[in-house]
C-alpha cells in the first residue's frame, strides 16, 4: 500500500494519518521503520515515537512522545508470525520504530492511529538567481523561528542552494490569512530584503483537508507516479541549538554537498 491510497482510504472516512510525504513511499516498508516523518508530524509527532534513522535532517521540536503505529505484524527470521504491540514483544516493537527495521524483521502490515479532518494552509515561499550568502542567511533566520512555527504547529519541507532557497510551509486549522500573515511576516520580509530585489515568489493556499493540499501538490493520477533518484540521509537538530546559534546550524547546512533541510 503506497501513501497516495492510503490518504484517500482515510480521507473518505473524514480522517487523517500521519504518513509520508511522497505519493509512492510505502506504507509498511522503510519509511515506517525509519521513524516516519511526515508533514503532519509537528501537531501529531513522527510516524513512530522516535527515530535515529529518518530519512530527513529537522529539529527536535515538540516531538512529545506521540506514537502513530499501534501495531506491527512482522515475520521473524525463524519463520514465526508474530503480532507485535506494546504489550507482546514490546521489546521487537520499540526496536522496529526506528531502528532499522529489516534488521529485526520483515514488517507485513501496520495498524495507524487515525485523526479528524481539520482544514489546513500551505505557504510556498522561494528566492532564485540569489547573491552569494543570502541563502545561508535566510536559512539562518528560519532556522531561529523554528521553534515558535513548531509550538504553533507548523512543519515544512524544502533546501536551499547556492542561488536558491525554497521551502513549503503547511499548518492545520489555520486558514486565517491574517493569521498566516502575523506568522511569517517577518520571515517573508527578511527574504524580500536580503535577496536584493532578486525573484522571489509567496503563494497562500488554505485547504479543506490535507488530503486536498496533497492532491494539489503530488500528481496522484492512478498508478502512474513519478519519484526522484535521490537517498537523503537524516540528522536530528536540538530545539536547543536551532534558537541559539541558528547561524552556527546554517553555515553547517551550507557545507554539505547537497544542502538542504526537512524541518518538523
Amino acid at each position: 500500500m503506497q501513501w497516495y491510497k492510503a490518504y484517500k482510504a482515510a480521507h473518505d472516512k473524514g480522517r487523517n494519518v500521519v504518513g509520508g510525504v511522497g505519493s509512492t513511499v510505502g506504507t509498511s516498508g522503510g519509511w515506517i521503520t525509519g521513524g516516519g516523518h511526515s508533514p503532519l508530524s509537528s501537531t501529531y509527532g513522527l510516524g513512530t515515537y522516535f527515530s535515529y534513522c529518518q530519512l530527513a535532517i529537522r529539529t527536535l521540536i515538540n516531538t512529545s512522545g506521540a506514537d502513530n503505529v499501534i501495531q506491527f505484524t512482522v515475520v521473524t527470521a525463524d519463520g514465526e508470525a508474530l503480532s507485535v504491540n506494546s504489550y507482546q514483544h514490546p521489546d521487537l516493537f520499540w526496536a522496529l520504530r526506528g531502528g532499522g527495521g529489516c534488521t529485526f524483521a520483515i514488517v507485513t502490515s501496520v495498524v495507524y492511529k487515525t485523526y479528524p479532518t481539520m482544514p489546513m494552509t500551505g505557504v510556498r515561499i522561494s528566492a532564485t538567481q540569489l547573491s552569494q550568502d543570502a541563502p545561508r542567511n535566510m536559512m539562518s533566520k528560519l532556522v531561529g523561528m523554528l521553534g515558535n512555527l513548531s509550538d504553533m504547529g507548523w512543519s515544512g519541507y524544502g533546501g536551499f542552494t547556492a542561488d536558491l532557497f525554497a521551502f513549503t510551509l503547511l499548518a492545520q486549522n489555520v486558514t486565517s490569512t491574517e493569521e498566516t500573515n502575523k506568522t511569517l511576516g517577518a520571515l517573508v520580509e527578511f527574504i524580500h530584503q536580503t535577496a536584493g530585489g532578486r525573484l522571489v515568489e509567496v503563494s497562500s493556499s488554505s485547504f479543506p483537508s490535507f488530503y486536498d493540499w496533497f492532491l494539489s501538490s503530488f500528481n496522484t493520477d492512478g498508478d502512474v507516479l513519478e519519484g526522484v533518484d535521490k537517498e537523503i540521509i537524516s540528522r536530528f537538530i536540538y530545539r536547543d541549538m536551532a534558537k541559539e546559534d541558528p547561524d552556527k546550524v546554517a553555515d553547517i547546512l551550507s557545507a554539505l554537498s547537497v544542502p538542504g533541510m526537512f524541518i518538523k
